[in-house]
């Protein structure tokens, strides 16, 4: 009766069972057959009577309920699910073979290995697509096919997302790959097995499956929504050299081994932080590495302790990246460069005419502190750094913010935002300013100048400059605006007009240098590539040439732009060597000029160069064979000079005798570090942009 009403009512439920296998499925028609032919036996009709099966069917029920009903008995799911099930497992089969075409890196780095791994990959794959297409006639082998293959794409996702193979990948096939076979196990979960379980079983395999993929490894390489929630999010903890981490959370090699190395390295060293200045590392433990957003290992929390038996919690930055071989950089690294002699620098070890002394740890509450963790990947952590005359308050530049930090209560206070440069008075009671004023038409930038004073807080703005730099002298802030040099009292008044001081523009805004003689009346400034000096009327000017070439004209910088000596840059790329840094320090007294300079090719040494306050070059000192130079502070008494010098690929603190002219190389291994000379003392402030500050004494045997 092939055309019957009961034969259209079979094939009716027949459709919306295809979910279950094909003998389950021809079972149940037998069993409606039979019920149909049972009931016209005992009704003694005929069972291919139309109206006979009509009133068969209406007892039995509409086709979709009946069809529900017996699903739920033989472990049929809704036909939807089946069909989201059918796609997915087709979907992410295509998306394997894709992915896998994507993994050149493989053939590229372990040859003819890595083309099979491809070739695995592509066809594990299409084979589980093959088996999607089995499972409603041959469900047995079909679903044994897309497991099998999901697991296949699924491990090899994870070794490309997180694992050895993890540099031979970009993130896009990785994340192809591990999805695919992920698509592929879940249209697994579509088995009339599983949907024959109880409600309560299935929340609890749901539950453990959730568990698994969330926390237990390899399984939580899997897309989860935890992980993809801390992908976004960023800030994922997990314990280093554990099972119990969200694999899918993370992007790259696990960093715990690379730190370890590193710090085994450091095992029964001093030095600054995180080492201790007198008091070796005795050991360290890892406790938990911190991905950031995207998933990329950002940090790794250690616990140190030192021979004395003092402990300290460090994070230790970590950044990956490139294909083969991958780089791994950690936040100390720094701390193991060779501390090599350096030509021209004579070590200040122990018994040499200048030295340190014994380093100290200065307190920092919080915030100072934080202020002093920088980019350990960078190499200029603050901006113009200036003290206060008490030599206890220090001030700087910091992601365009303008701070004071009191070194001997560790407190740190926020003065201004959007700050270019900064002037102190004597007694830092009064703090001038720069903000940039965006250009008007075309035009170019300005600055304007603003008056802070500490005890009542007002401000005032005393005018506009078209260069961003401002000095300071007793009796003022001065400013520049078209080379005319300007004066502001520190207490109340408009700003007055000094003179024109010859050639005083420059061709970067950031390559103004300005320096005031304390009281006033002599200025120093950068005129082209050379140094002027001159009266601050503009008279009596005098120009010393330092034997550079002037480089072309550029265009304008932008305010924002990054100042300051990078040390560990390569030489800019100018057609003509010229003056890369020049830096400017009056003596106490004004009777003598500082300046250090340096090119930007390896023809120029850094030099340090005495200046008469005539214009007159009384001493020029080679502090070392290339790189750049700070700016020099004088000590107390003028027998030296202290500096910071950046000589290839280092960072080195020295002491120039001025006597002698020696470079004394203060520096000591494991320090990495910036320092600064508090004012009216022989004390040198350190740190090294890892959150500690240090003082240090500074040892001369000829000292009266």
């Amino acid at each position: 009766m092939p055309d019957s009403p009961f034969a259209r009512y079979l094939r009716q439920i027949d459709s919306r069972l295809r979910m279950l296998p094909l003998a389950q499925r021809e079972l149940i028609r037998r069993e409606l057959t039979a019920h149909l032919e049972d009931a016209a036996t005992e009704q003694q009709v005929d069972p291919a009577d139309t109206a006979f099966q009509a009133a068969v069917i209406r007892q039995l029920g509409p086709a979709p309920k009946l069809a529900a009903n017996l699903g739920a008995v033989h472990g049929a799911i809704p036909l939807l699910w089946w069909w989201m099930a059918q796609f997915a497992g087709a979907f992410g089969g295509g998306l394997g073979i894709f992915g896998g075409m994507f993994a050149v890196g493989l053939s590229q780095d372990f040859g003819l290995a890595g083309l099979l791994a491809i070739v695995l990959l592509i066809c594990a794959g299409a084979l589980g697509v093959h088996g999607v297409a089995l499972r409603e006639h041959q469900p047995t082998r079909g679903y044994t096919i897309v497991v099998g293959c999901g697991l296949v794409l699924t491990a090899g996702g994870a070794l490309i997302w997180h694992g050895p193979l993890a540099h031979s990948f970009d993130l896009l096939a990785g994340a192809m790959v591990l999805l695919s076979g992920s698509l592929m196990l879940l249209s697994a979960t579509t088995h009339p097995v599983i949907a024959r379980r109880r409600r309560a079983h299935k929340a609890l395999l749901a539950t453990v499956a959730l568990a698994l993929v969330s926390f237990v490894a390899p399984f939580s390489y899997l897309p989860n929504p935890l992980g993809m929630y801390y992908l976004v999010r960023g800030g994922y903890r997990f314990q280093p050299n554990t099972w119990l981490m969200n694999g899918f959370a993370t992007i790259g090699t696990n960093p715990a081994p690379l730190v370890a190395a590193r710090l085994d390295q450091l095992i029964g060293q001093t030095g600054l932080d995180p080492l201790d200045a007198n008091v070796s590392l005795q050991s360290y433990t890892l406790q938990q590495v911190i991905t950031d957003a995207g998933g990329g290992m950002n940090y790794v929390d250690a616990k140190l302790q030192y021979a004395n038996g003092r402990t300290q919690r460090y994070r230790i930055p970590i950044t990956q990246f490139g294909w083969q071989p991958r780089v791994e950089i950690t936040g100390i690294d720094r701390l193991l460069t060779e501390h090599r002699a350096l030509p021209g620098l004579v070590p200040a070890q122990y018994g040499a005419p200048v030295r340190l002394g014994r380093a100290t740890r200065l307190p920092l509450d919080s915030a100072a502190q934080q202020l002093f963790v920088d980019d350990v990947f960078a190499d200029a952590p603050l901006q113009q750094l200036e003290w206060a005359g008490n030599g206890r308050q220090l001030f700087f530049i910091k992601a365009a913010a303008l701070w004071s930090v009191d070194i001997r209560s560790g407190y740190a206070q926020r003065i201004a935002e959007g700050v270019h440069g900064f002037a102190l008075s004597a007694d830092a009671q009064s703090i001038a300013w720069t903000q940039s004023i965006p250009p008007q038409g075309g035009g170019a930038w300005q600055y304007r100048v603003i008056v802070r004073d500490q005890h009542s807080g007002t401000q005032r703005a005393i005018g506009e400059a078209d260069r961003p730099i401002i000095a300071s002298a007793a009796d003022g802030v001065y400013f520049l605006h078209d080379s005319v040099l300007w004066r502001a009292a520190w207490g109340t008044g408009p700003a007055e007009q000094l003179g024109q001081l010859p050639d005083a523009g420059a061709l970067y805004a950031d390559d103004v240098v300005l320096a005031l003689a304390p009281d006033g009346q002599r200025v120093a400034y950068r005129c082209g590539s050379d140094l002027c000096l001159a009266d601050t009327n503009g008279k009596n000017a005098v120009r010393i040439a330092l034997g550079f070439e002037a480089p072309a004209q550029p265009g304008a910088s932008p305010p924002d732009a990054p100042r300051g000596p990078q040390p560990t840059a390569g030489p800019a790329d100018f057609a003509q060597p010229h003056l890369a840094t020049l830096h400017l320090t009056w003596r106490a007294d004004g009777a003598q000029l500082a300046m250090t300079s340096a090119a930007t090719d390896t023809r120029g040494v850094p030099e340090l160069r005495i200046v008469s306050r005539a214009g007159m070059v009384v001493q020029q000192v080679q502090v070392a064979a290339d790189g750049s130079l700070e700016a020099p502070q004088w000590a107390a008494d003028n027998r030296l000079l202290v500096l910071t010098a950046y000589p290839a690929n280092g960072r080195r603190i020295v002491a120039v005798e001025l006597a002698s002219s020696t470079v004394f190389d203060l520096s000591q291994p494991h320090w990495d570090a910036f320092a600064s000379l508090i004012p009216n003392t022989r004390t040198l402030l350190l740190w090294n942009g890892r959150g500690g500050f240090w003082q240090a004494p500074l040892l001369e045997a000829h000292a009266p």
